[in-house]
């Protein structure tokens, strides 16, 4: 039995090992006819097994490019686009370089940061001050957001102060309500509370089940019976916009 540890590694690891033994097959075919034939095939199996290639603008450049890269460069076949060079194919990826900025306050956010050091290049005026009364209600929604308290104004402020570098001295100008029903937070009692009553088991004395068939307990025991319902009635054993069932409260 042969292992795929004794194989040659595969270069396109999603096309799997069948269409690799297919490329190599098509680079021992004599007939230059016969291997574009091979590679069209091929080339419909790699369009088949990833469909989403097709996405791409230009999807069947990439498709050609991937059938020479996994012949090791020796499939000799009359190629619609420029065939890829060997020293760019093999070329290592460049590392993709995050850029590490530190946030001061990261409830904020970069992007509201960025927006605070803008407010601060701007000159005095009612301008600047409507400006910076958009960017205090945005700081304490989003404080809220992290946070169980109210952002008060002395931390906004505090942190305008320190997110300007000193260049912002908060007023009664750039103070910002925030609409008191924004601060209707459910609470982790809420939350865990989960009422699930079904349809089928109402507050009243019967019982429906799925079948048609009913139940009732009473004092002399449990009655059975067949449940026939009216034209303003559904075959889930209540009345439409009449029956009382508990329905989950959206938080």
């Amino acid at each position: 039995m042969e292992y795929n540890t004794q194989r040659s590694p595969l270069v396109y690891t999603e096309y799997g090992r069948g269409i690799q033994e297919m490329v190599d097959f098509a680079v021992k075919i004599p007939s230059k006819t016969a291997r574009n034939r091979a590679a069209q095939t091929i080339i419909r199996f790699m369009e088949v097994l990833h469909p989403q290639v097709r996405e791409l603008d230009d999807y069947m450049h990439k498709l050609y490019d991937q059938l020479i890269i996994m012949s090791d460069f020796k499939l000799d076949i009359d190629n619609p686009y420029p065939a890829p060079e060997p020293a760019k194919a093999s070329a290592p990826a460049k590392p993709f370089v995050f850029r590490q900025t530190p946030i001061k306050f990261r409830y904020y956010g970069k992007t509201l940061e960025a927006m605070i050091l803008k407010a601060a290049e701007m000159p005095d005026g009612a301008e600047k001050d409507a400006a910076l009364n958009l960017i205090t209600v945005q700081m304490k929604k989003s404080y809220y957001l992290w946070n169980d308290d109210i952002l008060s104004d002395e931390l906004v402020a505090e942190h305008l102060h320190i997110i300007s570098n000193g260049k912002i001295t908060y007023t009664e100008a750039m103070k910002g309500e925030v609409y008191s029903s924004f601060y209707n937070k459910p609470s982790l009692e809420r939350k865990s509370k989960y009422i699930n009553v079904s349809a089928y088991e109402n507050n009243s004395t019967r019982r429906y089940h799925n079948n048609g068939h009913y139940s009732r307990s009473n004092g002399n025991g449990t009655e059975t019976g067949t449940r026939r319902y009216n034209r303003n009635e559904n075959n889930q054993g209540f009345t439409p916009r009449t029956s009382t069932f508990k329905r989950r409260r959206p938080f």
